[in-house]
């Protein structure tokens, strides 16, 4: 198995399109292959600088007519690492396969990206910027994502979870809960001036019979306006878990509080083609009975350079602060030079 995930990955990278490259198509039948070398150079706050890995990955899918516009599919994305060391660690962080309708839309069982990915118009950065606290990946998820209708369209989640009512350890994470998720989408453009908004809820069930069950709810509101190369985002997120448990966190940080509502604004400038600059602020507050709010702010700034659809190199940093009742519970600081290949 090993050796077949390996060759996998070598024939991936011998690929030089930045597209899909179609590695088997007859009979109705169609396998492509795709991927990203994702590096960072990185310092930050009471760490050494260090080269990390930030998504490099290879994809493989296939699709499969059956008939009347539709077809069956299948997706398994393998990762190179855990926790950020280069080449450390094989291993799928995707898996998952389905059906689609062009005039309909695709309906997908398995390990993959849910409702809260696709959530957010304020965060121009690569690695640095999202505040989305909807579901946005689950372990045993049911996805749906609709056709676009004049600009519109929406996606519907259901979350599994554990099977296992009494066990505890499968659900004390995000992306183990049960639960389900919810987003609907609009975006249009006419002429210069382009405008998109959309929003999104998710709720999971954490804990288990014995250890006092509750709910983590998630919700997110969005809106862009472009014009030409400015591009302009807002965006605002809420996080809140029932019989005041305390799981919830700013972007940056690991302080929990029991509900967290941040907002985020973000400014792009395509300079030209190839080059864009960016800069977000982020500010946020975090409540838990019985205690002073906490207040969080933060800031990113950026830019990149892209040579062709294959190659990007960029450089962005930011800094954070939480306090509380007047004291400083985090700040962190942080600049990194990274690049993105695609094949």
């Amino acid at each position: 198995m090993k050796k077949t995930l390996i060759a996998l990955a070598v024939a991936a990278l011998a690929s030089s399109a930045a597209n899909a490259t179609v590695v088997y198509q007859q009979e109705g039948t169609k396998i492509d292959i795709d991927g990203r070398i994702s590096l960072q150079v990185r310092n930050e706050t009471d760490k050494r600088t260090d080269l990390v890995d930030k998504g490099s990955r290879v994809r493989v899918r296939a699709y499969q007519e059956i008939g009347n516009g539709f077809e069956a599919l299948a997706n398994i994305e393998l990762r190179f690492t855990q926790n950020g060391t280069v080449g450390d660690s094989i291993h799928t962080k995707r898996l998952f396969g389905g059906f689609a309708h062009k005039d309909i839309g695709t309906l997908t069982f398995g390990r993959q990206l849910t409702v809260g990915d696709d959530l957010g118009l304020s965060d121009f950065t690569y690695e640095l910027g999202s505040i989305t606290k909807v579901v946005d990946a689950h372990a045993k998820a049911l996805h749906f994502k609709s056709a676009d209708f004049g600009g519109f369209h929406f996606m519907t989640d259901y979350y599994f979870g554990t099977a296992n009512k009494h066990d505890s350890l499968d659900r004390e994470t995000a992306d183990a809960g049960q639960g389900f998720g919810l987003g609907a989408f609009y975006k249009t453009k006419i002429d210069d001036f382009g405008f998109a908004v959309e929003g999104g809820y998710s709720e999971l069930t954490k804990g288990t019979l014995e250890t006092d069950e509750y709910k983590t709810k998630g919700a997110v509101a969005a809106v862009q306006f472009s014009y030409g190369p400015v591009a302009l985002g807002l965006d605002y997120s809420h996080a809140k878990s029932t019989k005041e448990k305390e799981d919830n966190t700013f972007r940056v940080g690991a302080e929990k509080f029991n509900q967290v509502d941040q907002f985020e604004v973000g400014l792009k400038y395509q300079i030209t083609p190839q080059n864009k600059v960016f800069a977000e602020y982020l500010w946020g507050t975090g409540k838990t009975k019985g205690e002073d709010n906490a207040k969080f702010r933060g800031w990113f700034l950026g830019a990149d350079h892209q040579f062709n659809k294959n190659v990007v190199v960029y450089v962005e940093g930011g800094a954070f602060k939480t306090k509380q009742s007047g004291e400083e519970l985090s700040k962190n600081k942080q600049i990194a030079l990274g690049t993105r290949i695609f094949f």
